[in-house]
């Protein structure tokens, strides 16, 4: 396997220099060095952040407050800005790092103090709450990151509560560690109704998206004629 060549730092910036100053096109610079155009960009979007100290040869790593990655992470799932402008907005080195830190957010995967990833702990809910969360999405079809966001939960436990409210109704969502496993049948009749409730309205939550995808469609048949 070839090694990668390496690009002298003071090169790298007098290209970028040139760009940004318009005496070079962004597709000739990536051309001299060598480089794909996309990594011009993101050469370009270094230097407008830290000027030529983003090229200083490091083998220190940057590390974050756990602060700051809250602040990406809010904005991200506010919609205040692409990956690239928050990592312009927040000086941050790369997009990757803001899909980290908001998948640890949400809960999809565990975050590590060393891998600069930041905790956000399950926090206890009431069945009420859960109930609640639950009926936002099935019946008011908010997202589930919404839902996460606006009441403090994370992606995955709102999540796992429409899916086990879908399959064992109310039942589903009580706390019954140390009792019997989620998975066996609901324990009473009442149990057993509030899990077909739940189907039922779970059918009638798709049957009323079909409903306006079907109303939108013909709104745009009847724009066409």
């Amino acid at each position: 396997m070839s090694k990668r060549k390496e690009i002298d730092p003071e090169f790298r910036i007098w290209l970028i220099e040139e760009c940004l100053a318009g005496r070079m096109r962004g597709r000739e610079a990536a051309r001299r060095a060598g480089v794909s155009s996309t990594a011009m960009r993101k050469w370009i979007s270094l230097y407008k952040m830290d000027g030529p100290a983003a090229f200083a040869s490091s083998n220190a790593k940057r590390t974050y407050s756990e602060e700051i990655k809250k602040k990406v992470v809010k904005d991200y799932l506010n919609g205040k800005g692409s990956l690239q402008k928050l990592c312009e907005k927040y000086h941050l080195r790369s997009p990757d790092l803001v899909n980290q830190w908001v998948k640890s957010y949400n809960g999809h995967k565990d975050s590590k103090k060393d891998s600069g990833g930041f905790f956000m702990t399950k926090r206890k809910s009431t069945i009420d709450e859960r109930l609640a969360a639950v009926k936002e999405y099935t019946e008011a079809g908010k997202p589930y990151e919404q839902i996460a966001r606006e009441r403090g939960f994370s992606y995955r436990q709102v999540y796992e509560w429409v899916r086990k409210y879908r399959k064992f109704g109310i039942a589903g969502l009580e706390d019954r560690r140390g009792e019997r496993k989620i998975s066996q049948t609901p324990r009473s009749k009442e149990e057993e109704l509030e899990k077909r409730i739940a189907e039922l309205e779970h059918e009638n939550h798709l049957l009323k998206l079909e409903c306006e995808l079907r109303k939108k469609v013909e709104e745009l048949e009847r724009g066409n004629r």
